[in-house]
C-alpha cells in the first residue's frame, strides 16, 4: 500500500475463501460431516438434467 502508492482497498470478510474456493468447500464439508450432516454437493456450472 505505501510503497506502492495506492489507495487502501477492504477486500472483504470472505477474501480468501473466494480466492481458495475448491479448499473453502473442502473444509465447510468436512465441518459439517463432522457435524453428522450428509452432504450432497452439485456443481452450479453442471446442467441440470
Amino acid at each position: 500500500m505505501l510503497s506502492k502508492r495506492q489507495v487502501y482497498k477492504e477486500l472483504g470478510a470472505d477474501y480468501l475463501d473466494r480466492r481458495q474456493k475448491d479448499n473453502f468447500v473442502k473444509r465447510t464439508i468436512k465441518k459439517l460431516e463432522s457435524l453428522g450432516y450428509q452432504i450432497n454437493i452439485l456443481n452450479p456450472e453442471t446442467p441440470k438434467i
